[in-house]
């Protein structure tokens, strides 16, 4: 299964490149002359960016099969490990309580940023009328991204310490 998913995303890589590589030629095959020295002809340069996601995707899907089938094998096992659930149970606590904290200080901190924009005096030029928006909304971008990149952490984080503890049971174990 796991070599499936990732042929089916090494093919969608492979061929949003081969349009990129289409679409360049399309683009640069009305201009005379080539790119300056130093420079590269692709105006889609950020699509090279799925390539960066595509291998981390790739491991997290790695781990997370690993860390099932890890998981398979200490519940399937003749004698079952008790402290294994014990200590499974105590980091779901854990985890529940990080994310309590995290939703607290996401609705305090959303909470004092409608606040504040509530707050804004009345502007009466179009420009301050606009820096007063974009400055609101660059401010809850920034408090989106830090609550994103918290729940991301959070889950890596988990998916490391699970895979941690049921690789330490097992080779404790002999399975």
């Amino acid at each position: 299964m796991f070599e499936s998913f990732m042929k089916l995303a090494d093919d969608s890589v492979r061929q949003m490149q081969e349009a990129q590589d289409r679409w360049v030629a399309s683009v640069t095959a009305g201009k005379s002359g080539s790119a300056p020295a130093g420079q590269v002809a692709s105006p889609l340069i950020p699509l090279q960016h799925f390539g960066a996601y595509h291998q981390v995707l790739g491991t997290i899907a790695a781990r997370q099969i690993q860390l099932s089938q890890g998981l398979l094998a200490a519940a399937f096992r003749p004698e079952p490990d008790v402290s294994l659930v014990v200590e499974l149970v105590q980091m779901q606590h854990a985890v529940l309580q990080r994310l309590a904290q995290q939703q607290t200080q996401f609705i305090t901190d959303l909470g004092g940023l409608l606040a504040g924009i509530t707050s804004v005096p009345q502007s009466n030029t179009l420009s301050k009328l606009l820096d007063q928006e974009f400055d609101f909304f660059g401010q809850l971008h920034a408090l989106m991204s830090d609550q994103t990149t918290s729940l991301v952490e959070l889950m890596e984080s988990l998916q490391m310490g699970c895979g941690y503890l049921v690789t330490r049971k097992l080779a404790g174990t002999g399975v």
